[in-house]
């Protein structure tokens, strides 16, 4: 019986509360790394993955790139995945998780993006 293992990315900067530019562009904290470096020790051994998929998000390459090391024949794809974004990038660039919180929070509120 075949498995389909969905895994989020290892921390990002923004998680972390750190500034970002673009939610395409974040990339993973020094403890996202150590998360995608043990992601490998989850399969067994011997055994593994018969595909990988990313999105074009840096984080998620960075997520998988230490599992590409473990299994370096294992076919990769990158699919046209998006994470959902309710507010504009162009205004809320550069910006931390809390200074964005209010707006998003006043998104959820009112489904207003502006």
């Amino acid at each position: 019986m075949s498995s389909v293992w969905f895994i989020r990315h290892g921390e990002s900067r923004g998680n972390a509360g750190h500034r970002t530019a673009t939610p395409t562009g974040t990339l993973l904290t020094e403890k996202g790394s150590d998360q995608a470096r043990l992601l490998g020790h989850c399969f067994v051994e011997n055994t593994s993955p018969s595909l990988i998929v990313t999105s074009h998000y840096t984080r998620t390459k960075q997520t998988a790139e230490p599992i590409l090391r473990m299994f370096p024949h294992t076919p990769v794809e990158e699919w046209p995945l998006h994470e959902f974004v309710c507010l504009s990038p162009a205004k809320f660039n550069n910006s931390t998780m809390a200074e964005r919180k209010p707006a998003v929070r006043a998104y959820w509120e009112n489904a207003d993006p502006h």
